[in-house]
């Protein structure tokens, strides 16, 4: 029987679910993030010897710098540690980011400085379509993404929904 290329340890578990709920609290959060910094106009500025014409709001600075690379560095945790009996989930990872960024640009058309933004609510739009539309492609074409995988499916939507719950509770500690 051939060997699986990556087993079903302890370890190879934890660090798939760890990373997962990671990337799920961090793509959540990046969204949360973009809301109030759309509502300051869409930049902002933290230190620097410069004069700063507009503050950043609360909580925004850490998740937009640091957000990007540590959900990269999940994802590619989650990739190599996945057994590979198990059923991948990080294909949610490009719905779900594009998603999250253009509800945020949608809310921002209608929050920002008291009247509609035309400009954000295309381009959230534009990135609703770059989330949904090659979701709906691969959905269409009627073959399931890794029919012989089954495995760790709820256990993943568990901690989907629980890395989702930390980006509210984390986000609320950040920028109040």
């Amino acid at each position: 029987m051939k060997k699986p290329l990556r087993e079903e340890t302890p370890l190879a578990i934890t660090l798939a679910m760890l990373s997962l709920g990671g990337v799920a609290c961090i793509v959540l959060m990046l969204g949360l993030a973009l809301i109030p910094l759309l509502e300051v106009g869409g930049f902002c500025a933290e230190g620097g010897p410069y004069e700063i014409r507009q503050e950043c709001p609360s909580g925004v600075t850490p998740v937009m710098a640091g957000g990007i690379p540590l959900g990269l560095l999940l994802c590619f945790v989650y990739i190599v540690s996945i057994p590979s009996s198990w059923k991948p989930m990080i294909m949610l990872a490009w719905p779900a980011v594009f998603g999250f960024l253009g509800i945020a640009f949608v809310i921002g058309a209608f929050t920002t400085g008291g009247t509609f933004q035309i400009g954000s609510f295309l381009i959230g739009l534009m990135m609703l379509a770059f989330g949904i539309g090659p979701t709906w492609l691969v959905r269409r074409s009627g073959e399931p993404l890794y029919p012989d995988r089954t495995k760790g499916v709820p256990a993943q939507i568990a901690v989907i929904a629980i890395g989702f719950l930390l980006a509210v509770w984390l986000w609320f500690q950040l920028s109040t």
